[in-house]
């Protein structure tokens, strides 16, 4: 079985695991990802500082790994099941751990604490992490303009005023975020689950 976002599926085999960035396979040539007993995607640690811009530092002494990326910072010490973000403690369902004297952290918490959003291919067990930065700029300023018909101003609504005075969050945030792939995901799920409410009350 494997965790990820929160979901559940299963693979056959703790070996084989593919992951992708921006939809770069990214290459491991010695140490590999794998399932852990906990149901966990498991990655080298170096893999976070070549791939999502991240800077790694190790303590020996204390065994923690220390992972920087402009202003997040992250421990992750070896066997412990919380990982620190930002000096806020945030307990996991598993551990990053050394084996074959390689350091392996657990991928989503620590993508997702670098802003990244992870998803999983079940039929070619591939963790698929997206950043955004990639994001085809050109494709993005009309993409979140779905119906050209729509007034202008409905492209941009408040969000949070209460707390983030002059704050807009836009469809256009959203792709520059999270990127064309992720939101054209989204937005599929919600399509087919509101087709699928419609039939079953029609």
């Amino acid at each position: 079985m494997v965790t990820l976002a929160g979901v559940t599926w299963t693979v056959n085999g703790a070996t084989g695991i593919s992951v992708t960035v921006d939809e770069k396979t990214i290459n491991f040539p010695d140490a590999k990802p794998f399932i852990d007993n906990n149901g966990r995607t498991l990655i080298p640690v170096r893999f976070v500082t070549e791939d999502l811009g991240a800077k790694v530092e190790w303590n020996e002494k204390h065994k923690v790994v220390y992972i920087r990326k402009d202003a997040v910072n992250i421990s992750v010490r070896i066997n412990d099941m919380d990982i620190v973000v930002n000096n806020r403690k945030v307990t996991m369902d598993t551990k990053a751990i050394i084996k074959d004297d390689r350091t392996y952290v657990p991928i989503r918490y620590v993508a997702e604490s670098l802003g990244a959003t992870v998803g999983w291919n079940a039929n070619t067990k591939t963790v698929i992490i997206t950043t955004g930065k990639n994001t085809d700029k050109s494709y993005v300023e009309d993409f979140y303009k779905i119906n050209p018909d729509m007034p202008e101003e409905l492209y941009t609504y408040e969000y949070r005023k209460d707390q983030f005075d002059g704050f807009y969050a836009t469809n256009k945030w959203l792709v520059d975020r999270y990127g064309v792939r992720q939101v054209t995901q989204w937005m599929n799920i919600a399509k087919d689950y509101m087709e699928t409410c419609y039939n079953i009350l029609l």
